[in-house]
């Protein structure tokens, strides 16, 4: 009967190199964008030559840990708001072991935000 004659066309991979002033929507596609990447954000990764070496590992490893330090004290802010939404929608009553655990939260939260606008 009938055959099928499409055939896949191979797309041409664009030839662009990665530079700092367009680091916000360059994809990263080789180890050179990334370490370019890396030191356009202040982590040194060592020279830019495509080789993933040691400090390149390591630079990606400070990236990733900062990126989590500020992220997380955002996430006990969903304490805050469960509480209220727990208080106003649900009307739940919570004990005072409950309110201790949610205040030294906040506690720390606070103590997280003072401490790290130090030490800008």
């Amino acid at each position: 009967m009938g055959q099928n004659t499409a055939s896949a066309q191979i797309l041409p991979i664009p030839n662009y190199s990665f530079s700092c002033a367009s680091n916000a929507v360059a994809p990263l596609e080789s180890i050179k964008d990334i370490q370019t990447y890396l030191n356009c954000n202040g982590f040194n990764p060592g020279p830019i030559d495509g080789d993933f070496g040691n400090r390149t590992t390591s630079a990606i490893k400070a990236f990733q840990a900062a990126s989590t330090n500020q992220v997380a004290p955002l996430k006990y802010i969903e304490v805050v708001f469960s509480v209220i939404l727990g208080l106003i929608w649900f009307d739940e009553i919570y004990t005072l072991w409950s309110l201790l655990g949610i205040l030294m939260i906040i506690i720390g939260l606070i103590f997280n935000v003072r401490y790290k606008t130090k030490s800008k």
